[in-house]
């Protein structure tokens, strides 16, 4: 299984409630997104699950995702939420690796929890430091339930142009 962890889009700074959980997606970010999934879809077509974090930004982004790339229900996965726990995700992808129909999966979350978790998964928690920019992308070939290859890191801006 690929895992791709992928920060949310491009959120605006504040919400109208004052809370963080309810920023939104900007305009620019929702075109930037959809864009980036498109280059996604050229790059895998066996991406069939998409979990994401509880925020408002993160389940806008796996929206964008999931309508781009033709993939079944978004599963809010409150592991992939301020501030993250791995081992709650690695053991839900566990869980699902085991039923039939399923291929690849997106988990949409935040930062700093994206660049640690790939960090720790590909290289331990003694790897080089990542910082993911929003809607970046990393591609993990899980190898077991705790750890994985980096396959590759791409930034929104380069998904964008990939045809």
């Amino acid at each position: 299984m690929i895992l791709y962890l992928c920060r949310h889009g491009i959120a605006a700074d504040y919400s109208a409630s004052g809370a963080d959980a309810d920023r939104a997606l900007t305009d620019d970010g929702m075109r930037k997104m959809r864009k980036a999934a498109h280059g996604l879809k050229v790059l895998d077509d066996n991406i069939t699950h998409i979990l994401t974090s509880p925020l408002l930004r993160a389940r806008q982004t796996a929206q964008i995702l999931a309508e781009e790339l033709g993939t079944a229900p978004i599963a809010v996965l409150p592991a992939l939420g301020p501030p993250g726990h791995r081992r709650m995700l690695l053991n839900h992808l566990g869980e699902m690796s085991g039923k039939p129909k399923v291929g690849n999966v997106i988990a949409v979350g935040h930062e700093p929890t994206m660049s640690e978790w790939t960090r720790a998964i590909c290289f331990g928690d003694t790897g080089p430091e990542m910082f993911f920019k929003r809607g970046a992308m990393a591609a993990i070939e899980l190898d077991d339930a705790e750890r994985g290859t980096l396959r590759w890191y791409l930034t929104n801006s380069v998904l964008r142009h990939v045809r």
